[in-house]
């Protein structure tokens, strides 16, 4: 009799036990989807028999502190807290390299931590007017002006994207406002020529 309530009294521990035991199923380890896709980490119950170490590949994973971190998400941790005038030079240096896709990632990261900053949203604009992409270069440029109207390249290039568009007359009130604040730029001049002739 003693022999059954023992046996009883360890299976009840057991189960309370492994109850308050955490999963360990990558909930608590920040991976990304990619990554979790390509392998499995966590073990159940009848893996302790076994042996863990077996079971759970640690390849790619950096101890940082008490945890284990795979290295994809500790960069991407890196990205994540990086500042925007950080992020919009890095963009600016992929720009300047010709590489437009990691550009316009970084300065939307950029805008979403600083979506006041009107430098990111004109530097947008340029980026999709050399990827002839008029319609997200309009929508960068208005957010541009709409928080700084007073530089007159803005307004070129919104004319630019304008007629892109083919909206002509969009285009020539774009350009007359970059007249009126650089009276002396030729090239505005050019441009306004360029659209009243094709009226």
């Amino acid at each position: 009799m003693i022999e059954v309530i023992l046996v009883l009294s360890a299976a009840t521990i057991f189960v309370i036990f492994a109850r308050r035991l955490p999963e360990v199923d990558g909930e608590d380890i920040p991976i990304d989807k990619t990554y979790q896709k390509e392998k499995k980490v966590g073990f159940s119950m009848i893996d302790l028999g076994r042996g863990i170490k077996n079971k759970i590949d640690f390849s790619g994973f950096k101890k940082i502190g008490s945890r284990f971190i795979h290295s994809r998400v500790e960069k991407q941790t890196k990205i994540a807290f990086k500042t925007v005038s950080d992020l919009v030079e890095e963009a600016d240096d992929f720009f300047t390299a010709g590489d437009l896709k990691s550009s316009e990632k970084l300065y939307l990261k950029a805008a979403a931590k600083d979506p006041r900053n009107v430098k990111i949203y004109s530097r947008l604009g340029t980026l999709y007017l050399k990827q002839d992409n008029f319609a997200d270069a309009r929508d960068a440029l208005l957010a541009a002006l709409n928080i700084d109207n007073t530089v007159a390249t803005r307004h070129y290039n919104l004319s630019l994207a304008y007629s892109g568009l083919h909206a002509r007359e969009k285009a020539k009130v774009a350009i007359k406002k970059a007249i009126d604040i650089d009276p002396e730029n030729q090239k505005y001049q050019k441009v306004l020529e360029r659209l009243e002739q094709k009226a």
